[in-house]
């Protein structure tokens, strides 16, 4: 995945596609648009007949083919919880496994979630581009919807950090013994304690393991290590994401529900 994110994220952005339901606004609306966030205003431009994704989550029961979940997917793990929180509902749900959502709510969750990016210049840009390039990854079936089947590409690409090597067929035990070998090569204690994993030590050991070429390694690494973080941490979520750390047990925790959960889900 990370290849594929580094290509659309060093082509030219796409203005034509991702937003024809938007209509281009005029004065009176740019007036009204003022105050709103990037999910409001894109909701308010659109035309009245379009395909509002808040009403798919609430009659989704006709997608689940479309989206490659069965009805009975069971939403749950790191990947769940985010999952869940990029669509807006309680993140301990297990029933949404029929929702979607689109690239305004992806866009929300990098903002305002992950922060991904803040403090750096053109940070607008930046959002923008990577909400459409992980959109266009994830959105296997080109709707301009993501749900919980498309999704389980995001979480393997996550286990891909946390557990390098593992699969679908790999026991409890071969994720364990990956995950506690790629804490290890990543707690250099060189910038926080030995006990655990810093954010910086994340970023920094993703950044080294992406392929040679790559152009975009800042942005990516940085991703990679918040969504991480942010699927692995549970005791220091009031904190910001590059202030935390993790132990080597939730680490491996995380690392053992997600690939639970994609054999669950994926027998």
């Amino acid at each position: 995945m990370s290849r594929t994110l580094d290509r659309h994220l060093s082509s030219q952005p796409n203005h034509s596609g991702n937003h024809a339901d938007i209509e281009t606004p005029n004065s009176v609306q740019l007036n009204a648009l003022r105050g709103m966030s990037y999910a409001e205003g894109r909701e308010a431009l659109k035309p009245a007949n379009s395909l509002n994704a808040n009403n798919v989550q609430m009659h989704g029961n006709g997608t689940s083919h479309e989206h490659e979940a069965r009805e009975d997917a069971r939403v749950s793990g790191p990947i769940g919880r985010i999952f869940n929180t990029i669509l807006g509902v309680e993140v301990t749900r297990e029933d949404t496994g029929l929702m979607v959502f689109d690239v305004g709510q992806l866009r929300e969750f990098l903002d305002v979630t992950l922060k991904l990016s803040e403090g750096e210049w053109f940070r607008g840009t930046k959002l923008e581009r990577v909400a459409e390039a992980l959109m266009g990854q994830l959105d296997t079936n080109q709707d301009g919807l993501v749900g919980w089947g498309e999704f389980q590409g995001f979480q393997e690409e996550v286990l891909k950090n946390l557990a390098p090597g593992i699969g679908n067929t790999s026991t409890p035990e071969d994720v364990r013994n990956a995950a506690e070998s790629q804490y290890s090569k990543l707690n250099s204690d060189t910038k926080g304690s030995p006990d655990s994993v810093t954010f910086s030590e994340m970023q920094d050991g993703i950044g080294k393991e992406l392929p040679v070429g790559t152009k975009n390694v800042d942005i990516i690494s940085q991703l990679a290590a918040r969504i991480a973080m942010y699927a692995v941490d549970k005791d220091e979520t009031g904190k910001d994401l590059k202030k935390r750390s993790v132990t080597e047990s939730e680490w491996s925790t995380a690392a053992l529900e997600i690939h639970a959960v994609g054999k669950e889900n994926n027998p």
